[in-house]
């Protein structure tokens, strides 16, 4: 079964923080993309993920705050097309282009 839920559990203290739209609305692969204020915890960021909504048959990309997940997204990115479930990602410090 496609995940469900992005979630993000504190080490720590167990804490788990989560965040979902329900039922028909599939998260892909998150990513935590860091702020660049120094921050390495996980709470200095966001955390993106592509998104499949199969009740509108819709893909998303939704950011959120890595340090308030489950207050929801700050921002959704509709797509124009539905994009494979299980497009994977990754960020990194250097482009690596032409």
């Amino acid at each position: 079964m496609p995940q469900q839920e992005i979630a993000r559990i504190d080490m720590g203290t167990g804490a788990i923080a989560s965040w979902t739209r329900g039922e028909r609305y599939y998260v892909g692969e998150p990513q935590f993309v860091p702020s660049g204020n120094g921050h390495e915890r996980g709470d200095g960021g966001w955390v993106v993920a592509m998104c499949f909504d199969a009740a509108k048959l819709r893909s998303e990309l939704v950011v959120l705050d890595s340090g308030d997940i489950q207050a929801g997204p700050v921002a959704v990115c509709q797509l124009r097309e539905p994009i494979s479930h299980g497009l994977h990602g990754q960020w990194l410090d250097e482009y690596l282009g032409p």
